[in-house]
């Protein structure tokens, strides 16, 4: 989705509400099932375009401890001021949008603050239920 520097400085202010269906997947194990709703209002300064979005989405990955796949609310709101220069005579949305989102992302995905992971030498998720593995503690000593 593009906008013009001539648009906005013909009617001073705009307001854009769409959903974007082209940023599905961004990197690997995280996508978005449903289209992201993205509002934007683009407002003219004497030699700068004042810029706020918002975007809103569900995003869907798999956590980095226990692998298993959920799903989370994004709620993304940006303010920037871009110089007419900068600006350009078009100006793509979808483009700050992908980046604001990459942005906001976490290091690590995880389905919980409290997520517990996977068991290193079984492999049982431990959200679900405790294994019967013995993992020793590299700290003790054996006697």
């Amino acid at each position: 989705m593009t906008i013009t520097l001539k648009e906005i400085k013909e009617k001073k202010k705009v307001r854009m509400s769409f959903f974007d269906d082209s940023i599905k997947e961004l990197i690997k194990d995280c996508k978005f099932n449903e289209p992201v709703e993205i509002k934007c209002t683009f407002i003219l300064k004497p030699d700068k375009v004042s810029l706020n979005i918002e975007i809103s989405g569900v995003l869907s990955a798999n956590c980095d401890r226990c692998l298993e796949n959920f799903t989370r609310n994004i709620n993304i709101t940006e303010k920037r001021d871009i110089k007419f220069e900068e600006f350009g005579e078009e100006f793509n949305i979808s483009e700050e949008v992908f980046q604001d989102i990459l942005l906001s992302l976490p290091m690590k995905f995880l389905c919980s603050d409290d997520c517990k992971g996977l068991c290193p030498i079984c492999g049982q998720n431990l959200n679900f239920g405790k294994c019967n593995c013995e993992i020793k503690n590299s700290q003790e000593k054996e006697i």
